[in-house]
């Protein structure tokens, strides 16, 4: 009895904060955890920084994706409490509707192997030269041939047509900030200082800043888009670090930072437009995750990096 407009808190937004952050953490951990993720890394190499493969980001991130698994739960019981604190009924409930569930039926198979499908070629679109945007019209056009859904269910899906209004006006403006030239002032107003500062203290300005911009963008991947070149020179430009292991610092949180808003990675929206975590609330729950996940990032992910990388080679 916990929906999005009657009792959310009971147990309906712990539930859903703790899907949507879980998904975060995970995003980080993996480098085919979410799109951006490889998208980075070649724009950083062609921008002279080669990063990381895809042990290493494993590696890189391992330490403080474990902890923050362990703690995103009891943050989240913090933070939004549910009502609802346990009950052997809600057991017995789902063990019955399980049983209700009964073998998989033709659609569920069928639903399954699609999601398969979308995976390998959403993992490899560059592999296999399918564009994302591609890859999505295939699973919508599979799914209604084999009447997983209906074409009226697909019209009928308001959430996600709210999504793909936010995304259509979102990007363009996210790439707008390079277009009249604003990152090209940052990095000339960046740059000078940066050689100035204790690399150090560079590289922990540069790893702020490349979260905090999160804010000013849509998702993911037109955040990378628009500033993993930018970010490439500044780090070239600072003295006595090394390169890949300062881009990796920086990139291994993209997944935890899509906490901080409604749109800042792409299954966000989707969570926020269930409605169990309304807009103040959403804000108010991504900027609290966002300060501890980059906190812990610092104290226990930086040093292992850069106690693990040499060792990589």
């Amino acid at each position: 009895d916990s929906y999005p407009d009657k009792n959310p808190r009971k147990i309906g937004s712990y539930l859903n904060w703790v899907a949507l952050a879980t998904t975060c953490v995970s995003s980080s951990i993996f480098l085919t955890g979410q799109a951006p993720n490889p998208l980075a890394l070649e724009l950083s190499a062609k921008s002279g920084i080669v990063a990381a493969n895809w042990g290493t980001w494993f590696l890189a991130f391992l330490p403080v994706g474990l902890i923050l698994f362990i703690i995103t739960p009891l943050l989240t019981y913090v933070f939004c409490k549910p009502e609802v604190k346990g009950s052997p009924e809600i057991a017995a409930w789902a063990k019955d509707e399980y049983k209700k569930l009964g073998s998989m039926t033709r659609s569920e198979i069928f639903m399954a192997l699609i999601s398969v499908l979308a995976l390998v070629l959403w993992i490899g679109a560059s592999t296999f030269k399918v564009n994302p945007t591609t890859t999505a019209l295939i699973v919508i056009i599979l799914m209604i041939f084999t009447k997983i859904m209906t074409w009226q269910d697909f019209l009928a899906n308001k959430p996600a047509w709210n999504v793909l209004t936010w995304f259509a006006t979102l990007v363009p403006m996210a790439a707008g900030l390079k277009n009249v030239g604003f990152l090209d002032w940052l990095a000339k107003s960046a740059g000078g200082s940066l050689v100035s500062l204790d690399p150090t203290m560079a590289v922990l300005g540069l790893l702020l800043a490349f979260c905090l911009l999160r804010y000013f963008f849509a998702s993911g991947t037109a955040y990378v888009t628009a500033m993993v070149g930018l970010f490439a020179t500044l780090i070239l430009q600072i003295p006595g670090v090394d390169p890949a292991q300062v881009m990796l610092i920086l990139l291994v949180p993209m997944g935890i930072m899509g906490i901080l808003t409604p749109y800042g990675t792409g299954h966000s929206p989707i969570w926020f437009a269930s409605g169990y975590n309304k807009g103040p609330e959403f804000w108010k729950l991504g900027a609290i995750f966002g300060i501890i996940y980059l906190a812990i990032f610092i104290v226990v992910g930086i040093p292992w990096i850069q106690f693990v990388m040499p060792l990589l080679g």
